[in-house]
């Protein structure tokens, strides 16, 4: 929410060495990377606590949550030993730019594509009351999600600094059978499959 703006100002100018697309791209890729190891520690934890005995109502969702206070407090200790990286700068005086045609077709064009894409909380809970899998390869199935994410975001951003916005042709082709395979598929392969194009999404 409110840090988005000022990351994408400082990636926005790290894309004019590196390009646009692949500095956003590279960010999300790292992001992912926390986000695909964060719920395998969550999945490892869970299973050690079934494993060892440890019951009772979110007991090994407890403990797991207990063991990233960790990386957190890691971010928080590299984020203060960051300060003062970037150098003070004028405030530019801001001039109201009317936006043309296209940037409403870009944003009609988000809306109705992730208009029905549901998030990934959703298909957790899902999985969990029909138990199609097992309450620790949950996580995992969100590894993968942010896996394809992370592989995704890369290329993604190399295309779109050579062809532009119609990388995003391809987003409906990827969506379209995603839930279906999350929310009404039996077999677990093709649950594995549905969050990995949910991940590419």
């Amino acid at each position: 929410g409110i840090r988005n703006p000022a990351k994408d100002a400082l990636l926005s100018r790290a894309g004019r060495e590196l390009g646009q697309g692949y500095a956003f791209g590279l960010h999300e890729f790292l992001d992912q990377l926390g986000a695909v190891t964060g719920p395998l520690l969550v999945a490892a934890v869970i299973g050690l606590s079934m494993h060892f005995g440890i019951t009772g109502p979110g007991a090994g969702y407890r403990a797991a949550f207990a063991v990233l206070l960790i990386p957190a407090l890691l971010a928080l200790l590299f984020l203060w030993r960051a300060r003062g990286i970037e150098p003070d700068t004028t405030v530019a005086k801001v001039t109201r730019t009317d936006f043309d045609a296209r940037y409403y077709r870009y944003m009609a064009f988000s809306v109705v594509t992730v208009m029905g894409f549901a998030h990934f909380i959703l298909v957790a809970f899902h999985l969990q009351l029909t138990h199609r899998l097992s309450p620790a390869l949950i996580p995992v199935l969100f590894g993968l999600a942010m896996g394809t994410d992370a592989i995704g975001s890369i290329v993604a951003g190399r295309f779109f600094d050579k062809y532009g916005l119609k990388v995003l042709y391809v987003l409906p082709v990827i969506t379209l059978p995603t839930l279906p395979l999350l929310f009404l598929s039996v077999q677990p392969v093709w649950i594995w499959f549905g969050a990995a194009l949910w991940g590419l999404a």
